[in-house]
């Protein structure tokens, strides 16, 4: 049986749903939530979510961009939100990720397509800060990458001092990750590990209640369907 529009948590939560006589739950919410910048000037208008922006297109709802749109982003979201703002009104669309060519984590027909499409992208390049007049972007100060990686191969970017630069631009996307919406879970005795995921056994997939399993991006991160 499939409910719509039955938000758990809202309309109902887990709780209820033992009450109704079900003895087995599974978390299969994936990871809906696109990350945020957390630097001067993430609050301007015009800086968006990107995974807003394409939620927003397939719902059939306006959304309005600039011009001069920066996408900040290196993976397949980037650029399907930089291929999308051309097709919705940008004359100019810029791709601003920390990683060189080689290291950028979208699908190589991805980066293809996007640049036949004409979307230009700034390899090793970082956000310092957001900058804006009168309220709203009109660009981003950048950095040099030096490095993405450790020696361990851990994500620990490192930049040159003193390599600041600016991209202007009118409409700004952050698509730099994703993460899951986990307030469902408030109470409810499961265990959430550092990185935002929920903890499961590997093997069963249940979590620390044995009714309780997850499955999928709510338990990897973003790494199988998005």
């Amino acid at each position: 049986e499939l409910k719509t529009n039955t938000e758990i948590g809202k309309d109902l939560t887990l709780e209820d749903l033992r009450k109704q006589g079900f003895n087995a739950i599974v978390l299969a919410v994936g990871a809906q939530i696109g990350r945020t910048l957390r630097i001067e000037g993430a609050d301007l208008q015009g800086v968006n979510v990107g995974l807003d922006f394409l939620r927003s297109l397939k719902r059939g709802e306006t959304f309005r961009v600039g011009k001069n749109v920066l996408v900040i982003g290196g993976g397949n979201v980037a650029m399907d939100v930089a291929r999308s703002a051309l097709r919705n009104g940008a004359s100019e669309v810029h791709v601003a990720c920390l990683e060189s060519k080689h290291e950028m984590p979208a699908h190589p027909w991805e980066i293809e397509d996007a640049l036949r499409d004409g979307v230009r992208i700034h390899n090793s390049v970082g956000p310092k800060r957001i900058l804006g007049a009168n309220g709203a972007v009109s660009g981003l100060e950048c950095l040099a990458v030096k490095s993405v990686f450790d020696e361990k191969g851990r994500f620990n970017p490192t930049f040159y001092e003193g390599s600041e630069f600016t991209l202007p631009c009118d409409t700004l996307f952050v698509a730099i990750g994703q993460a899951s919406e986990l307030s469902l879970l408030q109470g409810q005795g499961v265990s959430v590990t550092r990185a935002g995921t929920v903890s499961a056994d590997p093997v069963t997939l249940q979590t620390d209640r044995p009714e309780i399993f997850a499955a999928g991006d709510v338990v990897s991160g973003p790494a199988s369907v998005v």
